[in-house]
Parts: C-alpha cells; structure tokens; sequence
C-alpha cells in the first residue's frame, strides 16, 4: 500500500477479511458475521473483504438507523394512539371483565336446558375457546403492523405469545 509522505493513513481504502476486523475489534468472528448479517452487510465478491464502514456499522450500529427506529417507533406509537381515540382497539383484559357476566349466565342456560349432555359439552367448549381466539385476534393484529419490518422466526414468537396470552386471559366459562 503506497503512502503518504510520513503518514501511516493508506491512500487506498481499507478492505478487512473477517479475521483481521476480528483482531482488530476484539470481537468473535461469529459475533461479528452475525452483527454483519443483521445489517445487511455482504463481503464484496471480488476480494472477499469488508469496507471499514461496513465493519464499523457492524459493530458499532449506525447513527442513521437508530434514528430511523426512532421515528418509526414514534410513528407506530401515534398510530397506535389514533387507533385507541378512534376507539379501534379493546383491552383485552377489560374485555374479559366485561364479557364473563355473560358467559356465566349462558353456561347456567346451557347447563340447565334439556340438551344432552354431549350437546351441552359441545357449546360449553366451543364458549371456553373464546380466549384464545382473542389472542389469536391480537397476535393477527401484531403481524399486520409488523408486516413492512417481517424477520424469520416471529411467527414462531407470535405463536407462543399466544399461548401465554389466552393463559392470561380466562373466563369462568
């Protein structure tokens, strides 16, 4: 690499394989080709090597891009607030707390009706299934608003918190 006079700074830009940006960050190379992939990063075909601000965004994280999480951020938070003032979203718990009156005394109808006992179990089942189905409800809404910034694996996600929320949510039913 040519030089200027007295200078250590090289003329051309640096090019880093993932050994030597690993030596010289401190860093693992498995923690850095994952910090690499998790920015979009690709070393260049040609030399197979890294730009230094490729390496740096990789381990340092970009002032751009946080502030660009931030706005969206505020963005999805206001929408939010609209949504909630427009009055397009219910808290599921006060849903619950407002339902469970109902459900109690459509249990004691149908616990009580001439039906067999195999009819009663069925409506009484399908009627206890209604808090998983509100979860399902709000897992459905979190994968919309999600939609434009879709990862692998939160589908996966989405389908435990499912789980725990109709835990969260139950009804004398």
């Amino acid at each position: 690499m040519a030089k200027p006079n007295g200078s250590n700074i090289p003329q051309e830009e640096l090019r880093w394989s993932l050994d030597a940006a690993c030596r010289e960050f401190g860093i693992t190379s498995h923690t850095l080709h994952k910090r690499l992939v998790a920015v979009n990063e690709r070393a260049d075909l040609e030399d197979k090597c890294y730009s230094t601000e490729q390496i740096i965004t990789a381990v340092f994280g970009s002032i751009q891009g946080e502030r660009l999480r931030e706005v969206r951020e505020k963005a999805d938070n206001l929408a939010l607030k609209n949504a909630s003032l427009r009055g397009e979203l219910l808290d599921r718990m006060e849903l619950a707390k407002a339902l469970e009156p109902i459900f109690l005394a459509v249990r004691q109808i149908i616990s009580a009706s001439s039906l067999s006992k195999e009819m009663r179990d069925d409506l009484l089942n399908t009627i206890a299934t209604f808090p998983l189905s509100v979860a399902n409800v709000a897992v459905k809404q979190r994968k919309q608003l999600r939609a434009k910034d879709d990862d692998d694996g939160e589908e996966e996600a989405d389908e435990a918190e499912t789980e725990v929320e109709a835990e969260e949510v139950e009804y004398q039913v």
